[in-house]
Protein backbone atom coordinates (compact mmCIF):
# COMPACT_ATOMS: atom_id res chain seq x y z
CA UNK A 1 0.00 0.00 0.00
CA UNK A 2 1.50 3.16 -1.00
CA UNK A 3 0.29 6.66 0.76
CA UNK A 4 3.35 8.59 -0.38
CA UNK A 5 5.01 9.78 -3.51
CA UNK A 6 8.83 11.24 -4.28
CA UNK A 7 7.83 13.43 -7.05
CA UNK A 8 8.82 15.93 -4.91
CA UNK A 9 12.13 15.81 -5.09
CA UNK A 10 12.28 17.15 -8.74
CA UNK A 11 10.63 20.79 -6.96
CA UNK A 12 13.05 21.04 -4.16
CA UNK A 13 15.82 23.82 -3.35
CA UNK A 14 19.36 23.02 -4.01
CA UNK A 15 20.22 22.47 -0.25
CA UNK A 16 17.09 19.72 0.14
CA UNK A 17 18.86 17.47 -3.10
CA UNK A 18 22.10 17.85 -1.57
CA UNK A 19 20.43 16.53 1.70
CA UNK A 20 18.93 13.58 -0.76
CA UNK A 21 21.95 12.63 -2.49
CA UNK A 22 24.12 12.76 0.72
CA UNK A 23 21.43 10.01 2.39
CA UNK A 24 21.12 7.87 -0.89
CA UNK A 25 24.82 8.06 -0.97
CA UNK A 26 25.07 6.82 2.66
CA UNK A 27 21.97 4.26 2.86
CA UNK A 28 23.37 2.83 -0.45
CA UNK A 29 23.21 -0.94 -0.31
CA UNK A 30 20.60 -0.88 2.74
CA UNK A 31 17.27 -1.97 2.04
CA UNK A 32 13.94 -1.73 3.41
CA UNK A 33 13.39 -4.47 6.17
CA UNK A 34 10.72 -7.41 4.29
CA UNK A 35 10.35 -5.24 1.58
CA UNK A 36 13.72 -5.04 0.40
CA UNK A 37 13.17 -1.39 -1.50
CA UNK A 38 16.12 0.50 -1.42
CA UNK A 39 16.29 1.80 1.70
CA UNK A 40 16.26 6.00 0.39
CA UNK A 41 12.61 5.16 -0.24
CA UNK A 42 12.07 5.73 3.37
CA UNK A 43 13.17 8.54 4.26
CA UNK A 44 12.31 10.35 0.74
CA UNK A 45 8.43 9.31 2.12
CA UNK A 46 8.84 10.91 5.10
CA UNK A 47 10.32 14.01 3.52
CA UNK A 48 7.54 14.12 0.86
CA UNK A 49 5.14 14.28 3.56
CA UNK A 50 6.83 16.73 5.68
CA UNK A 51 6.97 18.93 2.71
CA UNK A 52 3.37 18.67 2.44
CA UNK A 53 2.64 19.48 5.63
CA UNK A 54 5.22 22.02 6.47
CA UNK A 55 7.54 22.82 2.66
CA UNK A 56 10.03 23.83 6.09
CA UNK A 57 13.78 23.42 4.68
CA UNK A 58 15.14 22.33 7.41
CA UNK A 59 12.33 19.89 8.44
CA UNK A 60 12.86 18.18 5.03
CA UNK A 61 16.38 17.49 5.12
CA UNK A 62 16.11 16.16 8.57
CA UNK A 63 13.58 13.89 7.04
CA UNK A 64 15.95 12.82 4.59
CA UNK A 65 18.69 12.49 7.17
CA UNK A 66 16.76 11.09 10.32
CA UNK A 67 17.91 7.83 10.10
CA UNK A 68 21.71 8.35 9.02
CA UNK A 69 23.39 8.98 11.83
CA UNK A 70 21.77 5.96 13.67
CA UNK A 71 22.14 3.49 10.60
CA UNK A 72 25.65 4.73 8.92
CA UNK A 73 29.15 5.70 9.79
CA UNK A 74 27.88 9.39 9.46
CA UNK A 75 28.73 11.63 12.18
CA UNK A 76 26.20 14.55 13.06
CA UNK A 77 29.16 17.23 13.31
CA UNK A 78 29.44 16.24 8.97
CA UNK A 79 25.61 17.51 8.98
CA UNK A 80 25.65 20.27 10.66
CA UNK A 81 28.95 21.05 8.05
CA UNK A 82 27.04 20.30 4.55
CA UNK A 83 23.58 21.81 5.91
CA UNK A 84 22.36 23.62 9.12
CA UNK A 85 22.32 23.43 12.81
CA UNK A 86 18.61 23.62 13.13
CA UNK A 87 18.39 20.05 10.67
CA UNK A 88 21.31 18.92 12.59
CA UNK A 89 19.61 19.83 15.51
CA UNK A 90 16.40 17.44 14.31
CA UNK A 91 18.75 14.83 13.63
CA UNK A 92 19.77 14.32 16.75
CA UNK A 93 16.51 14.47 18.53
CA UNK A 94 15.47 11.60 15.83
CA UNK A 95 17.87 9.69 16.49
CA UNK A 96 17.86 6.87 19.13
CA UNK A 97 20.79 6.45 21.98
CA UNK A 98 21.27 2.50 21.60
CA UNK A 99 22.83 2.36 25.39
CA UNK A 100 20.00 4.47 26.76
CA UNK A 101 17.30 2.51 24.74
CA UNK A 102 18.83 -1.21 25.67
CA UNK A 103 18.98 0.08 29.38
CA UNK A 104 15.41 1.23 29.50
CA UNK A 105 13.75 -0.83 26.94
CA UNK A 106 12.89 0.50 23.55
CA UNK A 107 8.47 1.00 23.94
CA UNK A 108 9.43 3.20 27.52
CA UNK A 109 13.01 4.31 25.28
CA UNK A 110 10.90 5.73 22.06
CA UNK A 111 7.90 7.26 24.54
CA UNK A 112 10.20 9.01 27.15
CA UNK A 113 11.80 10.49 23.84
CA UNK A 114 8.77 11.34 22.03
CA UNK A 115 7.60 13.10 24.98
CA UNK A 116 10.21 15.43 25.19
CA UNK A 117 11.23 16.23 21.79
CA UNK A 118 10.53 19.84 20.00
CA UNK A 119 7.21 19.92 18.06
CA UNK A 120 9.13 19.80 14.88
CA UNK A 121 11.31 16.98 15.44
CA UNK A 122 7.86 15.33 16.85
CA UNK A 123 5.88 15.90 13.45
CA UNK A 124 8.68 14.08 11.65
CA UNK A 125 8.68 11.39 14.34
CA UNK A 126 5.07 10.79 13.40
CA UNK A 127 5.74 11.04 9.84
CA UNK A 128 7.96 8.20 10.18
CA UNK A 129 5.87 5.86 11.79
CA UNK A 130 3.23 6.49 9.53
CA UNK A 131 5.47 5.50 6.64
CA UNK A 132 6.53 2.50 8.39
CA UNK A 133 3.26 1.18 9.70
CA UNK A 134 2.31 1.88 6.02
CA UNK A 135 4.58 -0.34 4.54
CA UNK A 136 3.29 -3.23 6.42
CA UNK A 137 1.05 -5.50 3.56
CA UNK A 138 0.48 -8.82 4.65
CA UNK A 139 1.97 -10.67 1.16
CA UNK A 140 5.77 -9.43 2.26
CA UNK A 141 5.60 -8.76 6.19
CA UNK A 142 5.55 -11.90 8.70
CA UNK A 143 2.71 -11.91 11.21
CA UNK A 144 5.11 -11.90 14.02
CA UNK A 145 6.90 -8.86 13.09
CA UNK A 146 3.28 -7.17 12.17
CA UNK A 147 2.22 -8.16 15.76
CA UNK A 148 5.28 -6.54 17.41
CA UNK A 149 5.15 -3.22 15.09
CA UNK A 150 1.51 -2.88 16.35
CA UNK A 151 2.27 -2.99 19.62
CA UNK A 152 5.00 -0.86 19.60
CA UNK A 153 3.41 1.73 17.62
CA UNK A 154 -0.41 1.21 20.14
CA UNK A 155 2.04 1.26 23.00
CA UNK A 156 3.49 4.70 22.04
CA UNK A 157 0.17 6.02 20.93
CA UNK A 158 -1.28 5.29 24.35
CA UNK A 159 1.37 6.92 25.85
CA UNK A 160 2.29 10.52 24.44
CA UNK A 161 1.73 12.72 27.07
CA UNK A 162 2.22 15.88 25.53
CA UNK A 163 0.64 19.27 23.99
CA UNK A 164 -0.10 18.19 20.50
CA UNK A 165 -0.80 20.56 17.50
CA UNK A 166 -3.56 20.12 15.06
CA UNK A 167 -1.08 18.51 12.26
CA UNK A 168 0.24 15.62 14.81
CA UNK A 169 -3.17 14.88 16.20
CA UNK A 170 -4.18 14.01 12.73
CA UNK A 171 -0.97 12.28 12.07
CA UNK A 172 -1.55 10.14 15.18
CA UNK A 173 -5.41 9.59 13.72
CA UNK A 174 -3.78 8.48 10.26
CA UNK A 175 -1.40 5.60 12.24
CA UNK A 176 -4.46 5.05 14.64
CA UNK A 177 -6.25 3.96 11.37
CA UNK A 178 -3.20 2.04 9.37
CA UNK A 179 -3.39 -0.25 12.75
CA UNK A 180 -7.42 -0.66 12.24
CA UNK A 181 -6.24 -1.52 9.10
CA UNK A 182 -3.33 -4.05 9.79
CA UNK A 183 -4.96 -5.44 13.13
CA UNK A 184 -7.63 -6.93 9.77
CA UNK A 185 -5.48 -7.30 7.18
CA UNK A 186 -4.05 -9.80 9.57
CA UNK A 187 -6.73 -11.05 11.00
CA UNK A 188 -5.86 -10.55 14.42
CA UNK A 189 -9.11 -11.85 16.10
CA UNK A 190 -8.08 -11.31 19.43
CA UNK A 191 -7.08 -8.24 21.21
CA UNK A 192 -3.10 -7.51 20.78
CA UNK A 193 -2.25 -6.17 24.20
CA UNK A 194 0.41 -3.31 23.68
CA UNK A 195 2.15 -4.06 26.93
Amino acid sequence: MRLFSLDFLDLTPKLVSKAYAFAESNHYGQVRKHTEEPYITHPVAVAAVINQLRQDEDMIIASLLHDIVEDTEVELIEIVNKFNIRSADLVLELTSDKIEKKKMGKKKYLVEKINNMSSDALTIKLVDRLHNISDINVDIVPIGFAKWYWKETRYILEHIDRNLNKEQLALIGLIDSMLNYIKILYNFNYSVSAD
